[in-house]
């Protein structure tokens, strides 16, 4: 889509050949910068029939919109009056709508790589905090089993010291006996018992916590509802059209009826698709064909 624009001086006109697969979109017209008092006018020729398309009265009203597609071929713009015209639009290749369905599609894809990168960040996010849980874990049972260590080091110190006290005893024992009398044999030395060592209970390392999750999510969006005076508007281009509209000519024919871009109108609906819009006039709108071969028809009562 190109700009296209033209100033067409008092009297004069402005012949336009349309090239082979395009199409002349004129949406505004106005005077110029400097004005004479009176009304100037603005016509066309195309297939050989001259219309008026704009009546410009100085200080009064200078400026026209409007929504007018000549297709290929020789289209002749004259002016009369006493004021310069300028018209303003765009030189359009046929598959305008085409590229109006490829822009929303494009639209989508960039919302939903925006929101891709904020996904993977709460992701890696969550994933990093898990891993310090498990490394705070790890080095709780780390400290519990050094722990666990240590006491089995001074329990086998104490057996040690134990061992130690006893063979002293054993050792300095003959020393403070007394000597058994003549004729009697002496008795065996007694042994010293060791006192009986208390089993340690083991210490029970506390099981991780298995990680929890993230708790189901609800599911999808209610339907997309249309309302009735929308669908009336749908309903009013379709009628009388037997032979259906062609997907790609509706957009159009919303245009001309309504004055305003269909674009516009399904996306306030929150709509992000022409083909989605028309699959929810189920009541409306019959289909036939789809992608680019798509054709929409008044519903049957």
């Amino acid at each position: 889509m190109k700009f296209w624009g033209a100033a067409i001086s008092p009297g004069k006109s402005l012949k336009t050949t349309i090239p082979e697969d395009c199409t002349l979109r004129l949406t505004q017209v106005s005077l110029g910068e400097q004005v004479a008092p009176g009304r100037s006018v603005l016509t066309v020729t195309s297939n050989g029939q001259k219309f008026v398309i704009a009546s410009l009265v100085a200080e009064k009203s200078e400026h026209a919109v409007m929504e007018l597609m000549f297709e290929e071929g020789l289209v002749e713009f004259s002016v009369s009056g006493k004021n310069a015209i300028h018209l303003a639009g765009n030189m359009m290749a046929e598959d305008g709508d085409e590229g109006m369905m490829d822009e929303d599609e494009d639209e989508e894809m960039s919302e939903e790589e925006e929101e891709a990168p904020k996904g993977k960040k709460a992701a890696a996010a969550k994933k990093a905090v898990q891993q310090q849980q498990e490394e705070d874990d790890d080095d709780e049972d780390d400290d519990e089993e050094g722990e666990g260590e240590e006491e089995g080091d001074e329990d086998d110190d104490e057996e040690e010291g134990d061992d130690d006290d006893d063979d002293d005893d054993e050792e300095e024992e003959p020393v403070t006996k007394k000597r058994p009398a003549p004729g009697k044999a002496a008795p065996p030395p007694a042994k010293a018992q060791k006192g009986e060592k208390g089993v340690k209970a083991p210490v029970e390392t506390p099981k991780k916590d298995a990680p929890k999750s993230a708790p189901a999510t609800p599911g999808s969006a209610a339907k997309k509802e249309v309302p009735g005076e929308v669908k009336a508007k749908v309903r009013q281009i379709l009628s009388g059209q037997a032979a259906g509209i062609k997907g790609a000519d509706f957009p159009r024919e919303w245009q001309k009826a309504h004055g305003t871009p269909f674009k516009d109108a399904f996306m306030k609906l929150g709509f992000k698709k022409q083909g989605e819009f028309m699959s929810a006039l189920g009541d409306v709108v019959d289909a036939k064909g789809s992608g680019s071969e798509v054709t929409f028809f008044p519903k049957k009562k």
